[in-house]
């Protein structure tokens, strides 16, 4: 063996030792992270209610028997309570004759002494100079200065005793702050230290803006710290500005939430989108599931929304879930960076191998690349020291994108490479490369930011389009190898700025709809097992593609020779997108991958003494 390749394979076991470590502290981690809430939307619970003629405490009853957790608790604002009919503008009987500071005097009443006492002693509190008053003649109504659209939107806090009706009912209250103009650090303060106080340690922020987005941002941080509150991150449809930063700084503090839109609702139905969250906290590593109802499209009646939490319940049991209000306590999951720099060299192994089997380095030049490379993953963590206020706010994490995206570059290639002998010793040596390859981005893509998806793997399309690149500059004919790169350059240009994998890589729900037709079921059940994803599902073509490629060599068929390692390749390319994705257990992700994979091996074994068989007759 070469030297070079000896070395190259020293630093894959060396780096396989790390990686090994992490793995292990990442299983264990991910068998305790199995507890889901389910909170329910309060504006849907209360209308259910009512159309259903009963009383909101007698829903919250049956929607904790059914197994929801919690309930969320919208902040207040008069927008919201003039939108509910809670409060209305009224003619006074007694104008105030004093000149208003601002605007003009603007009179409010409601039916609910309580909530006019709640409105009042939060404007006075929040906006002083508004001078919101009492009428001294009328308990019911109120007065401040200003306008309803400007004043409206301010937040105002949570209401105590819908709060208080929710935990007698045994379940979980979710504040929901909203996001306003000119929110500074009194009002933010004030508005989380309430949701404290009201909530069970969990904090969604309501609408498209979190609160103090976005000069006063590191003022929501440190409210939320200082009230030890868990904060919801929407990460799968990234609708909240400034959520990033939150989560950046409040790790590992976060819990990973998603809320269906209206528009993902209609083509679903509840039997169709329970699956559908269970695929999400199966494969996206969701934890909150944020429940609306169905209301319009496919709700027969409001009680109906009882059977959707029941069979949401049911799908995340049969998934191995626990569907439970207490909070999971987990260890703060960090991998230091000594230990990322000792997993990249099998970034730094396999990096060597791809250079020099593709560009046939000689010795003693291919020796001094593959110690050039042993040095880098530790100089490289100099990458991730903070430069500047900005980084030491939010850490850099350029070490570990940059060897995992290294690892996804060259281990197709050079597992491809390595396997393109055909014999048993090439045919290991390339499946010891794509299970390091997969150790390797794994325990890279390891710890609490990637786990609640704060950070995520970047593959800038170079991991799809550079492994082609490399093959197609080893094709003989010049024709074909000029239209290859071309393509190769022009697939690059179109996709660098989007992951072309990773929608490939997600399962598909458990179950799909089946009651429309025979005709239906029929091509829903050859989608499941014929359609891209899965990606992972076709890791068996990366060993067997490659034997494919060498069998249709030694018959002349160039042509298709090239397709079989074209698609050997892509297959390798989708074995590992799936070990880059931390929000799904590693644990699944190998089970579903490596029974595929093992046939393909098989099949590239057989394929020699198909062929031999072939050529004797």
């Amino acid at each position: 063996m070469k030297p070079s390749r000896l070395l190259a394979w020293a630093l894959v076991a060396a780096g396989a030792q790390a990686a090994t470590r992490t793995l292990v502290r990442r299983t264990r981690w991910e068998k305790e992270n199995k507890r889901v809430h389910l909170v329910v939307d309060y504006d849907d619970a209360r209308a259910a209610a009512l159309r259903a003629g009963t009383s909101r405490a007698e829903l919250y009853e049956q929607l904790r028997e059914h197994g929801a957790t919690h309930i969320s608790l919208p902040e207040l604002s008069i927008r919201r309570l003039l939108d509910a009919g809670r409060v209305m503008p009224i003619l006074p009987h007694t104008p105030r004759t004093g000149v208003p500071p601002v605007g003009q005097w603007v009179y409010l009443a409601s039916a609910e002494p309580t909530l006019v006492e709640t409105i009042l002693r939060e404007l006075q509190a929040r906006v002083p100079f508004l001078q919101a008053e009492r009428d001294p003649h009328d308990a019911r109504a109120l007065a401040y200065a200003g306008d309803l659209e400007t004043i409206g939107e301010i937040g105002l806090g949570f209401e105590r005793a819908r709060a208080d009706e929710i935990h007698a009912a045994g379940l979980g209250v979710v504040p929901r702050p909203i996001s306003y103009a000119w929110a500074n650090r009194p009002l933010i303060e004030r508005t989380l230290a309430q949701a404290a106080q009201n909530g069970d340690g969990i904090v969604a922020f309501d609408g498209d803006l979190i609160l103090g987005h976005e000069m006063y941002l590191k003022e929501t941080v440190a409210a939320l710290a200082q009230n030890n509150l868990t904060y919801a991150y929407f990460a799968e449809s990234r609708h909240q500005r400034g959520d990033w930063f939150i989560a950046k700084s409040r790790m590992p503090h976060v819990i990973l939430a998603d809320r269906m839109t209206s528009a993902q609702m209609i083509p679903e139905d509840f039997h169709s989108a329970s699956h559908r969250w269970a695929m999400l906290v199966r494969e996206r590593g969701i934890r909150l599931v944020y429940v609306n109802f169905f209301r319009v499209v496919h709700a027969a009646e409001p009680l109906e929304c009882l059977h959707y939490i029941e069979h949401i319940v049911k799908a995340l049991e049969h998934d191995g879930f626990q569907v439970s209000a207490e909070p999971t306590r987990l260890e703060s999951f960090t991998i230091s960076s000594t230990e990322t720099a000792q997993t990249g060299l099998m970034s730094a192994g396999m990096t060597a191998l791809a250079l020099n089997e593709t560009l046939r380095v000689p010795e003693p030049f291919a020796s001094a690349i593959t110690v050039a490379g042993a040095v880098a993953p530790f100089a490289m963590q100099r990458l991730d020291k903070p430069r500047n206020a900005l980084e030491e706010a939010y850490a850099p994490s350029y070490l570990t994108k940059i060897l995992a995206l290294t690892t996804a570059v060259s281990a197709p290639l050079a597992a491809t490479r390595l396997a393109a002998n055909g014999d048993w010793f090439g045919v290991a040596a390339s499946d010891m490369v794509d299970v390091a390859a997969a150790a390797s981005l794994g325990a890279l893509t390891t710890g609490a930011d990637y786990q609640m998806r704060v950070e995520e793997y970047r593959g800038y399309g170079l991991d799809v389009w550079l492994p082609f690149l490399g093959i197609a500059f080893g094709l003989r004919d010049a024709r074909v190898r000029t239209l290859a790169l071309g393509a190769c350059i022009a697939g690059w240009l179109a996709t660098r700025n989007r992951d072309v994998l990773e929608p490939f890589d997600r399962d598909h729900a458990s179950g799909h709809t089946h009651h429309l037709s025979t005709s239906a079921r029929l091509f829903g059940d050859l989608k499941l097992k014929l359609g891209p994803r899965p990606a992972r599902k076709w890791a068996w073509l990366a060993p067997a593609g490659i034997a494919l490629a060498k069998f249709l060599h030694t018959r002349k068929k160039e042509n298709a020779a090239a397709l079989a390692v074209g698609a050997s390749i892509l297959a390798r390319e989708m074995l590992l997108v799936g070990f880059r994705k931390p929000e799904r257990a590693i644990e699944l992700t190998a089970r579903t991958t490596v029974p595929g994979y093992a046939a393909g091996t098989a099949i590239a074994l057989a394929l020699p003494l198909v062929q031999q068989i072939t050529d004797n007759e």
